[in-house]
């Protein structure tokens, strides 16, 4: 679980590529702007278990270029560690759970 819990603290928090984005933009070339918002929320689902050893993530992903509408995406994800001791990652279809 360390590896995993390891990944997880790395990928958690804000980020953008607005140093990447303005040097495109100086040098003249089209280049998406983003932005992540990546969150653990396992303290906002109801139900989980108390013996639950797993990460709940909500990642959120703003992106804008000047070639079409700014967009957004939000998806959830769970991070776990399988019963042989690998990492497991899966992708949570929203209507499965319930958030407060």
């Amino acid at each position: 679980m360390m590896k995993l819990d390891n990944f997880i603290n790395m990928m958690t928090g804000h980020f953008n590529n607005k140093e990447q984005f303005d040097k495109m933009q100086a040098e003249g070339k089209t280049y998406p702007y983003a932005e992540h918002v990546n969150t653990i929320c396992n303290d906002k689902i109801k139900n989980l278990p108390e013996d639950f050893n797993g990460r709940v993530s909500l990642i959120a992903q703003c992106f804008a270029s000047p070639l079409c509408h700014p967009s957004s995406v939000s998806t959830l994800y769970l991070f776990a560690v399988t019963v042989l001791g690998k990492d497991w990652l899966t992708y949570i279809w929203p209507g499965k759970i319930i958030l407060e």
